[in-house]
Formats: C-alpha cells, sequence, structure tokens
C-alpha cells in the first residue's frame, strides 16, 4: 500500500481541489486543518481522506499529521504568518521521515517586497537550504482570489481600481492538476512557473466581472500605495512566457454563474420537498391528536359501576329510570333508588330509620 499524501491547508481554495484530484487518481490522502472534519469524524465514510487537526502557527498537532507520510503539499497559506508556518512543517517533517515537500510558491516572491510575497520567498530559501527533498511551483494569482477582491471592491456604488495595474490569472483546478502531478516521491526542485492564458488590466478584470453579475458600479481608476502594488505596476507577478492555462477569467465567471444557479435550483427543490414533507408530518400528527380526543371523549361518557375517575374523585351511578306517571320521591338505597308504592308515603332507608328519629308523618312499615 503507498503511503499518504498530506495536504496542509486542505479546506482551502486550492488544497480542496489538489484532495479531490488526487482522490481521483486513487492516492491515499491525509489533510491537516485547523478544523475538525465537517460532520464530525464518526460519519466520515472510508474512501474520505484521513483528518489531522492542527496548527501550523504553533506545531500543535503537526508531528502526528506529518507521521508516516511519503509526500507533503503544503497549501496553507495567509496573509501573515506564511513564514512560521513553514518552519513549523520542516521541524516536524525532519524529526519524521523526511518526507518529499512540494511548495506551491507565488511568481514575482523574489522581487516584490510585500509582507506575503517575502513569506513566500522566506520558506522557498528553507526548503533550499534544508535536508528536505523539495519542489516548488510558482503560479499567478487564482480565478477565485481575484473574484473575492472584486466582489469586496464593489461593496460600494463608486468602484475604486487599481491604476497601471495587470494581471494573468489561472484557474486554481489547473495548479491543482499540476500539483497533483508532482506529489510523487521524486524532487524536481523549481519548476517552471504556471501562469494563467491571458493579460488583463484591473480595468478589464473589473469590467468582465460586472457584465457576467450585472452590477453597475462606477470604475475610478487610483494609484494605491504599498510595496505589493507597486511590485504589481512594475509587471514582477507575471509570467507571460507561461501562458500555459487554459481557462480564462471570462469562462471561470460564466462556469461558476452556471453552478451557482443550478445549486440555487437544487437547494429550492430540496426546500420544497421538505416542506411537502413536513406538511405530510403536520397533517398526520393533527389526525393522530383528533382521533385521541375522540376516544378519549367516549370513554368520559362511559359511567362505570363503581371506582374513582382519572381525578381520584368517586363516580355516582346513573339516576333511576322513572316511569311516566310515576313520582320520584324516593332515596338512594345502596345502588338502587327505593320508590314509594302507588299512593303511599315514602320510605325511609333503613339505616336512617335507625340512626335518626322519625320525624312527624314517617310512616313506619317495619
Amino acid at each position: 500500500m503507498s503511503t499518504p499524501i498530506l495536504v496542509t491547508g486542505g479546506t482551502g481554495t486550492l488544497g480542496t481541489l489538489l484532495v479531490r484530484e488526487l482522490q481521483a487518481r486513487g492516492r491515499r490522502v491525509r489533510v491537516l486543518s485547523r478544523k475538525p472534519r465537517p460532520g464530525g469524524s464518526e460519519n466520515a465514510s472510508a474512501d474520505e481522506p484521513e483528518w489531522f487537526v492542527g496548527d501550523l502557527l504553533t506545531g500543535i498537532g503537526v508531528p502526528a499529521a506529518v507521521d508516516g507520510v511519503g509526500t507533503i503539499v503544503h497549501c496553507a497559506t495567509g496573509t501573515k504568518g506564511d513564514a512560521k508556518m513553514g518552519a513549523q512543517l520542516m521541524i516536524a517533517a525532519t524529526r519524521a521521515s523526511r518526507p518529499h515537500v512540494v511548495f506551491p510558491s507565488m511568481v514575482g516572491c523574489e522581487v516584490i517586497r510585500s509582507d506575503q510575497y517575502r513569506d513566500k520567498r522566506a520558506v522557498e530559501r528553507m526548503l533550499e537550504s534544508g535536508e528536505l527533498p523539495w519542489t516548488v511551483l510558482r503560479c499567478t494569482h487564482f480565478h477565485e482570489h481575484l473574484e473575492a477582491e472584486l466582489a469586496h471592491t464593489a461593496r460600494l456604488p463608486l468602484m475604486l481600481v487599481s491604476a497601471a495595474t495587470r494581471f494573468q490569472p489561472i484557474a486554481a483546478a489547473e495548479v491543482a492538476e499540476r500539483l497533483a502531478d508532482l506529489s510523487s516521491g521524486i524532487q524536481s526542485h523549481r519548476v517552471p512557473d504556471l501562469g494563467g492564458p491571458e493579460i488583463l488590466t484591473a480595468v478589464e478584470l473589473a469590467a468582465t466581472w460586472l457584465a457576467e453579475t450585472g452590477r453597475v458600479r462606477k470604475m475610478v481608476e487610483v494609484n494605491k500605495r504599498g510595496k505589493q502594488y507597486e511590485g504589481w505596476r512594475q509587471g514582477a507577478h507575471l509570467a507571460p512566457e507561461r501562458a500555459v492555462g487554459e481557462q480564462t477569467f471570462a469562462a471561470y465567471l460564466a462556469a461558476t454563474r452556471r453552478f451557482r444557479e443550478a445549486e440555487t435550483v437544487a437547494f429550492e427543490a430540496a426546500r420544497e420537498q421538505q416542506k411537502a414533507t413536513d406538511r405530510e408530518l403536520a397533517k398526520a400528527a393533527k389526525q393522530a391528536e383528533k382521533a385521541a380526543r375522540k376516544t378519549e371523549r367516549d370513554q368520559t361518557h362511559e359511567f362505570p359501576s363503581s371506582g374513582p375517575d382519572h381525578l381520584g374523585r368517586a363516580i355516582l351511578p346513573p339516576p333511576a329510570t322513572i316511569e311516566p306517571g310515576q313520582q320520584s320521591t324516593g332515596r338512594a338505597q345502596g345502588d338502587q333508588a327505593v320508590l314509594p308504592p302507588q299512593g303511599g308515603s315514602p320510605m325511609l332507608p333503613p339505616d336512617d330509620r335507625a340512626g335518626r328519629p322519625g320525624k312527624p308523618g314517617d310512616v313506619s312499615t317495619a
């Protein structure tokens, strides 16, 4: 059985696609994430990847995740702390079985002096000077990241777009396919960069995004400040000689829109199905409640011969039936009503005669 491949940041944009690609190729996959498995580990199926919870910034949980793996694809990233995360990972990997480390980096990290680009270059230097087998693949911007940035910029009616700035976006799925090709036990060191099929200005990207989403915004070009924007205006993040990507930014937006529309239709259908099920359950519950109330009423109208009711109260027997022409002047004796003879005086029960003095007009028949 082949050794597993560890994917750090396996729940991110690139990591999710890479895990899916590796599994499609029949590879054993292990995910290192700061969050537990969605849905819980107890509900995981056998074909899902192994899941390890750990923090690359502190190193907690990392040694257990790297133990026994043959390759590590280090996709975990952030706006800050990439160098520290890379150091923690390499320390744990060096103490383990010295696996092959594949690192997706960024085009221009040796030139652009922003914190994120410098951290990427720092991780590359650690690999170059370390003891682990390594492979580095530099990429241009992802479609997904540019789309998220444009959506963030378009929150206001006035859309501020970086002036004199170009981008060469590539699909993250294509990068994942290339990383899956490199995820073997053989190191390749620095491989050729991976760039998108076209180079577009920030204004062109924003106009394409607005047309696809149907939004109306007024675009204003501004010279954004900072070392990162300065490097972008110089074109240090572009790889025109490596425009090997296939999916354009417009094609990505169209595919994403169709996917989201299909997802919305499926969600609405599932919600309507759930509503129908809830209505059927509510109807069945109402019928069962109605039947229970009818049964309770029927049982209440039945008079038992003796014994208390459901509240502990004594149940009296039903009154005696009086024939027409008769006058009910008798009194209950036990469970029977004692009626006087025709035209006679009322008769008292024996207990009354024995237990109290007679009254004028009482007639004793003893």
